[in-house]
C-alpha cells in the first residue's frame, strides 16, 4: 500500500533515536515514502517539504543517515541507513525489515485462522488441542476410537484427519510453504516489474524473461543486488539512445554480463 510503512516498536532503542528531532522526523518520513523496494524518489527540497523541516535540517539528517554508525544494531553497510541513487535514495536493509514484517503478519494471520478453526469446532460440539503444530480434534468418533486403541496413546488422541482437518494440522486456508523455485520465480516477477517501472517498458512475465532473472537468483544473487544492477545501468544508459535498448532482461541478467555489472557496484552497497 502506498504511503504506509510498519514501524517496529523497538525503533526507540535504535541509535537513530538518539539523534536530533529533525533527523528522526526525516527518517520516519522516508520510511513512509518508500516504495515496496525501499526506494524514496524525491528531491532534497521535496523531502524537506514532506518532513516539514528546513532545507538545512534535511541536509543534516541525510548526512547522518548516510554515514557509518559503529553503534548501530545492524552492522550491514557499517550502520549506514540510506544510500543515494538516481532520483532519490535507497533504504539499506529495507528488504530485511520487510521480511520481518511479512513473517510477523503471517504469524498473526495463522493465529487468527487457528482461533477461528477452534471456534468452529467448539460450535459444532467438538474440541481440539494443538500439539507439535498439529490440531487434534475431540468429539470425532473415528478419532476417539483411534485414541483408545492402546494405553500408550490414551493420554493424547491420535491425529485423524476429517473434513475440517488437513495433513499439516492447520486449518485448510493456511498456505503451505512455497517451493524454493516458486520463491525465485515470484521474486523474478517483482524484479521484472521494477525494471518496467524504471524504464517505462512493458516486458511481460513470460518464461524466457522470468527464467533469465530466476537463474541469477538461484546462483546466489540477492534481490537487492538485482535491483541495484537495474538502477545502476538505468543511470548509465537511461539517457543514451543507443544503449537504452540494452535495458532488458536478456542483457541485464545474462550470466556473464550480470557478474560484470555486480562487480561495478561498491561492496558496501552490494552486500547485505
Amino acid at each position: 500500500m502506498a504511503g504506509y510503512a510498519k514501524v517496529f516498536s523497538d525503533i526507540v532503542h535504535s541509535t537513530v533515536w538518539r539523534e536530533d528531532v529533525y533527523t528522526k522526523v526525516v527518517w520516519i518520513t522516508m520510511l513512509v515514502m518508500a516504495d515496496r523496494h525501499g526506494l524514496v524518489m524525491s528531491s532534497i527540497p521535496g523531502l524537506a517539504d514532506a518532513a516539514k523541516v528546513s532545507l538545512e535540517q534535511c541536509l543534516s539528517a541525510l548526512n547522518v543517515l548516510s554515514s557509518p554508525d559503529k553503534y548501530s544494531r545492524t552492522k550491514d553497510y557499517e550502520g549506514r541507513r540510506i544510500t543515494e541513487v538516481d532520483g532519490g535514495w535507497l533504504l539499506l536493509n529495507f528488504e530485511k525489515f520487510r521480511s520481518r514484517k511479512d513473517d510477523e503478519e503471517q504469524r498473526i494471520r495463522t493465529a487468527e485462522r487457528v482461533r477461528r478453526h477452534r471456534l468452529k469446532l467448539s460450535e459444532s460440539g467438538n474440541s481440539c488441542v494443538v500439539t507439535e503444530n498439529r490440531i487434534v480434534t475431540f468429539g470425532n468418533p473415528i478419532a476417539e476410537a483411534s485414541s483408545s486403541a492402546s494405553p500408550e496413546t490414551s493420554a493424547l488422541p491420535e491425529f485423524t484427519p476429517n473434513k475440517t482437518d488437513t495433513v499439516s494440522g492447520l486449518p485448510p486456508d493456511v498456505p503451505t510453504p512455497r517451493k524454493k523455485n516458486n520463491v525465485h520465480n515470484a521474486t523474478a516477477r517483482d524484479l521484472l516489474a521494477f525494471l518496467n517501472e524504471k524504464t517505462g517498458r512493458n516486458y511481460q512475465p513470460v518464461k524466457v524473461n522470468i527464467d533469465m532473472i530466476a537463474a541469477r537468483l538461484k546462483e546466489g544473487a540477492t534481490e537487492r543486488q538485482c535491483r541495484l544492477v537495474i538502477l545502476r545501468k538505468f543511470h548509465d544508459w537511461g539517457t543514451d539512445e543507443k544503449m537504452q535498448e540494452y535495458l532488458r532482461p536478456a542483457t541485464l541478467f545474462n550470466r556473464t554480463k550480470f557478474a560484470q555489472y555486480i562487480g561495478e557496484i561498491p561492496r558496501e552497497e552490494s552486500h547485505g
